[in-house]
């Protein structure tokens, strides 16, 4: 029989493009993995993968009711699942994974897609970073398989924890880049990923105020959905600036690749911007 696998997230996994990699490139090495993650209210029905995919389905959506609830649904899950590995993604999933791991004495692997204490959406929050540090601190240096995306992050968090980080990186899928494709007029500035604090959106949107000839199409939603779109409007920026939604691979628009750049922001010191050409 197959060794099985259960991954763990947070999201609604429609969008989440790492995790699919992850999944369908363990199912292909002949793992029967099953990926967790929870249902919201503007989900989509989910695209068939080669692994299982559950969600499940939570009263509360946001902030701390959502965590304390999510994480003991899902502890409730894991204890009655039969698993070989246990896989969390992140600090948000690890503590269920942590005590059922160790119940059913299965190894555990901690996957760090980001220095989680370190987010934007914790730094200005001292009491809520407080109790997220605390977890961390106590579950953290006692995993035994780590591994994150990048060498940066490695070391950040050998350091931080003690614990020896693996770097798997987070490529995209190979694709055929250089065939022809016509381009886009005006030039198209493109940002994909979610609309949250510390993306630097309120910044690029502003800036779209003083670049001529050119436009801004943002794929994603987040917490500052309403916010970014409400200020695009005090900004009269009318089509230079274009929210496009949620998307994912399977569903995005093929001229996504003809746009001019990609972005890529932080902005909790609100300094950065950076644009990479395609």
């Amino acid at each position: 029989m197959s060794k099985r696998i259960i991954c763990t997230v947070t999201n609604d996994l429609t969008y989440d493009q790492r995790m699919i990699r992850i999944c369908t490139t363990l199912a292909n090495e002949g793992y029967q993995v099953l990926l967790v993650g929870r249902i919201c209210s503007n989900s989509i029905d989910l695209i068939s993968q080669p692994f299982e995919q559950q969600r499940l389905r939570c009263w509360f959506n946001k902030k701390a009711a959502f965590y304390l609830e999510y994480n003991l649904r899902l502890f409730f899950f894991l204890l009655f699942r039969r698993a070989d590995l246990f896989y969390a993604i992140d600090l948000d999933t690890l503590l269920p994974n942590f005590l059922v791991s160790h119940a059913k004495r299965k190894p555990l692997v901690y996957d760090a897609h980001e220095f989680f204490i370190e987010l934007p959406e914790l730094v200005e929050r001292k009491w809520v970073k407080s109790v997220w540090s605390l977890l961390a601190n106590s579950l953290i240096p006692k995993v035994k398989h780590a591994i994150t995306v990048g060498t940066a992050l490695s070391n950040a968090l050998e350091a931080k924890y003690g614990v020896s980080f693996e770097v798997i990186r987070n490529m995209p899928s190979a694709q055929n880049i250089f065939e022809q494709v016509p381009k886009i007029q005006p030039p198209v500035l493109l940002y994909q990923g979610a609309l949250n604090d510390g993306r630097g959106m309120e910044e690029l949107i502003t800036a779209m105020q003083f670049i001529k000839n050119a436009q801004l199409w943002i794929v994603g939603e987040g917490d500052l959905s309403d916010f970014l779109r409400t200020y695009k409007a005090q900004l009269q920026l009318g089509d230079k600036v274009q929210f496009l939604g949620l998307s994912n691979a399977q569903r995005a628009p093929p001229n996504y690749t003809t746009s001019d750049y990609w972005t890529k922001l932080t902005a909790k010191q609100r300094t950065k911007l950076l644009l990479l050409p395609c």
